[in-house]
């Protein structure tokens, strides 16, 4: 049987094992990853299988991410990452926004899949289904709870929707809509009126018939990469890199690593909300990037944009870079200051509280996170 050639030195495989968190959206979107490798190395007698972990951003459900991702950034990412570097995965797939700007030394993000719409979109609990179609949050009452487990579209609800209510949700897409619905037995006692996700998750779901509205980004700015999906490897297997480079989407790259860059260069994560938009004109190899930080209870927020001839992920990645600048140099830093000040003075109060059960400080448990 014939096996693709790889490069001097390096191990000839049969088998490529791709690796996934556990939830149904995740192992959507490898086996997604592993259909476009058979089709395009169909004639080339390698096998690619998907198996799983269950990563600590899956395990921990009990206290909001950014608590966690504090402590261990890369919560969605570690177990997996464990994985290709014990030899137990050959690659694996994340959604683009849950990966670190910065990875560990030894590993790479090998490409970008085509990006699907970045865009988040409005499921609301069905006794207002169909209030909220042309006028998103608007149409809900004063007083309505909107769940998010984003810091970022919690400060945007904040900033535009005084009038409501939002908390924090936790869990895969399928749990939070149990808990929007209210059939998840082990929920909370908090009742929500509507939910803000990813509309590139709900599609892949075929959750279409859920989505009540789908936002303008010029009030919902997306997070960095969303919509696009990361294959990460070890940095020296080549041979893993070359059967990726075939199903690599060059505009959606320079897009994401753009906007990675932004996010890098602000040294933001999933704790600080930022958003962004950014378009690619093929004609003239145009790439426009609009950066937005907020201050997490939505009181300020500034926004900077740049456009380049980009036709390198290199050059991407400069043009992200400056943006971030702009914004720091354009109140971005005080933002900064003042969100991480919120940060700090949270996590002196809750480890000012001691568990009686366990003996040791309790965790911070300030709102919110990482999204689906």
């Amino acid at each position: 049987m014939a096996t693709l050639s790889c490069p001097a030195g390096s191990k000839e495989q049969k088998v490529v094992v791709i690796g996934s968190r556990k939830s149904e959206l995740a192992l959507k979107q490898a086996y997604q990853v592993q259909e476009l490798l058979e089709n395009e190395h169909e004639d080339k007698g390698i096998s690619f299988v998907v198996k799983t972990s269950s990563t600590l951003g899956d395990e921990v459900l009990d206290k909001p991410l950014p608590e966690i991702a504090r402590k261990d950034p890369g919560v969605f990412c570690k177990t997996l990452e464990t994985g290709l570097e014990t030899g137990s995965y050959d690659l694996v797939v994340h959604s683009l926004k849950d990966m670190p700007t910065k990875l560990q030394p030894t590993l790479k993000l090998i490409g970008i899949l085509e990006r699907n719409d970045p865009t988040d979109a409005l499921v609301v609990h069905d006794k207002w289904a169909g209030t909220c179609v042309k006028t998103g949050l608007d149409g809900l009452p004063d007083g309505s709870m909107v769940g998010t487990s984003s810091v970022r579209r919690q400060a945007i609800v904040k900033r535009h929707y005084p009038r409501l209510k939002v908390s924090s949700i936790r869990g895969n897409l399928n749990t939070r809509l149990a808990k929007l619905l209210g059939t998840d037995t082990t929920a909370e006692d908090v009742k929500y009126d509507a939910i803000v996700l990813a509309t590139a998750g709900l599609k892949r779901m075929g959750w279409d018939d859920r989505i009540e509205h789908v936002f303008d980004t010029d009030v919902f700015p997306y997070a960095a990469g969303q919509g696009s999906l990361g294959l990460e490897a070890r940095g020296n297997d080549t041979w893993i890199q070359s059967l990726v480079h075939p199903i690599i989407h060059t505009q959606s790259s320079l897009r994401c690593t753009a906007e990675r860059a932004f996010l890098a260069g602000l040294q933001g994560g999933c704790q600080m909300p930022v958003g962004c938009v950014s378009m690619f004109e093929a004609e003239d190899q145009t790439l426009s990037l609009t950066g937005y930080l907020y201050r997490s209870d939505g009181s300020h927020m500034t926004k900077s944009s740049l456009s380049a001839c980009v036709r390198s992920t290199e050059e991407a990645s400069t043009l992200g870079y400056a943006l971030s600048q702009h914004v720091l140099s354009n109140g971005g830093d005080a933002i900064l200051r003042d969100n991480e000040k919120c940060i700090q003075l949270a996590e002196k109060i809750h480890v000012a509280h001691v568990s009686e059960e366990e003996g040791r400080p309790r965790p911070l448990t300030y709102s919110t996170v990482a999204e689906d």
